[in-house]
Order: C-alpha cells, then structure tokens, then sequence
C-alpha cells in the first residue's frame, strides 16, 4: 500500500514466491484506495480528497486499486489457493472511530507531499488542505455506509510434486 508501482508488484510478488517453501503461504492485507469504487456514495469532500489522492497515486506510478489487480498478479507468480475476502472498515459513527483516526493521519501524512506539488490543482494552502481533511471526517462521521474497503489475501506456493 502506497509504495508499489505495478512492476514493482509484479516483482515482489515473484520474490514471495521464489523464497517461499513450497507448501507455504503469503497473506496480505490491503486498501482500496480508489474512492470512485467504494461501495457507498461519497460525498462531495470525500470525492474530492480521494481525487487528489488518486493524482498523488498516479504521479507516483503506484496503483490505488491493487486490490482489484492482486487475483491476476499471484496467478501470474504461480501462486495457487487465492482466497481473496472483502471486508468494509466502518468509518461513521463512534464504531468508525479508529479508522477514521488512522485514515487521519494518512491524510496529514500526506499534506507536504500535495503542497510540495502546488496543490495538485485540488487546494491552494495549507488551510485548504486542512479544511477539506476536516470536512471529509464530518461526511464520514455523518454517513452511515461510510466505509473504507480492505481486502484480506491469502495465496499458497504449489507443495513440491504438485
């Protein structure tokens, strides 16, 4: 998550599988980061943010919708047994609460990186940044399908003779 282009994938997940004992597994858990296919209605803060979320993705060559892509990729490594399992992290209400914290701190996290780029096209100072951060939270707290999906991978290495 956030630092894998897609050949960079690629070649990890041919290390993984190169080192792995035969017999063995790798398990993943990963984000979609691609809030366009969520499976909620966000909002228009939401909707924002998560563009320029996706530019900082694409200006990086990483890939916001790994998730998606990782059935092809193991079967490509050679991996067998791909088990992949959705699972929706809440984010509204106080059940969402430390979800909503961690994606939180991702976003500040990432606050230098956008106005290092001028913004990105998305906002123009700090204060905006903040401001669109601080809204998307309160869509979050405010919507009750508000979820962020994380997908939950487990790929086996074929046992020797197979």
């Amino acid at each position: 998550m956030l630092g894998l282009t897609l050949s960079d994938w690629k070649v990890a997940l041919q290390e993984i599988y190169r080192i792995l004992a035969p017999g063995g597994w790798i398990n993943l858990l990963e984000i979609l980061f691609d809030a366009s296919q969520w499976r909620w209605k966000t909002g228009p803060a939401t909707t924002k943010l998560f563009k320029l979320v996706q530019a900082i993705f694409l200006g990086k060559g990483l890939v916001s919708d790994i998730p998606l892509l990782l059935l092809a990729l193991l079967e490509e490594a050679g991996f067998v047994n791909i088990r992949i399992e959705e699972h929706a992290a809440r984010m509204y209400s106080e059940d969402g609460a430390v979800t909503r914290d961690i994606f939180h701190k991702v976003l500040v996290g990432i606050k230098k990186p956008v106005m290092d780029a001028g913004g990105m096209g998305f906002v123009k100072s700090e204060e905006e940044y903040d401001a669109l951060t601080n809204a998307t939270i309160k869509e979050w707290l405010e919507t009750p399908a508000a979820a962020v999906h994380m997908f939950i991978v487990y790929a086996q290495k074929p046992p020797s003779g197979s």
